[in-house]
């Protein structure tokens, strides 16, 4: 709904532009005191990042927007996503709601798709898993106290490939009573994404969780 509305020669998917904050093949990071609203896309999205934080971050998207006098729906609006390759990150003071889900461990390893930095793909590293890692593990979430408006507070999602020594502490779903949301935690997937392993998930604790919605665990 912006300037290139319709506009044949812009690309209407959505792609890594729409990502608030985005960091590829980094080492040794932090990411802290953010509050992102109304994002376009998801807020947070990391690539192989290993050795990081990402702490007091707030969230405020409602999966649509007011633009010129109209509600607009607006897709595809996660907070923090870990993706393929990440390790040794620690998630903490995770406030606010948002459209889609709030922190999400997304190890999908996708072949033959869109190569990174596409206009149709919300990767911009390469998809050669013979050079890259694809899993997700030893990652620490605690303290997150928000809800989403469509899905779930944390998400672990494996597809063709895993995530291991995960510990998830200190989940508080705000969900409001008059529409409480799908659910809390969602771990694993139907095979939409891809096939699930046999050893997907392994090394999960979970502790400290408060549902107002659907589902605790799902």
């Amino acid at each position: 709904y912006g300037t290139d509305a319709l506009d044949p020669n812009e690309s209407h998917y959505g792609d890594w532009r729409g990502i608030g904050v985005l960091f590829a093949n980094v080492r040794h990071f932090s990411i802290e005191n953010l509050h992102i609203v109304d994002s376009h896309g998801w807020g947070i999205s990391l690539e192989s990042c290993t050795y990081g934080e990402v702490r007091k971050i707030e969230f405020s998207a409602y999966m649509c927007k007011k633009i010129d006098g109209m509600l607009h729906n607006m897709e595809n609006q996660d907070g923090l996503d870990i993706r393929n390759g990440c390790h040794h990150i620690t998630i903490s003071d995770i406030t606010g709601r948002t459209g889609d889900d709030v922190v999400a461990l997304t190890a999908v390893k996708y072949d033959g798709d869109f190569p990174g930095g596409c206009l149709c793909d919300t990767h911009v590293m390469h998809n050669d898993w013979t050079k890259r890692e694809k899993d997700i593990h030893d990652i620490i979430i605690r303290n997150v106290v928000a809800h989403s408006y469509l899905c779930f507070t944390v998400r672990l999602l494996p597809a063709l490939s895993r995530i291991y020594n995960v510990i998830i502490d200190g989940v508080i779903d705000t969900s409001p009573a008059i529409k409480p949301t799908t659910g809390t935690l969602l771990l694993g997937d139907w095979g939409g994404y891809g096939e699930n392993l046999p050893d997907s998930m392994s090394n999960i604790s979970i502790s400290n969780v408060v549902c107002n919605s659907r589902h605790a665990v799902h």
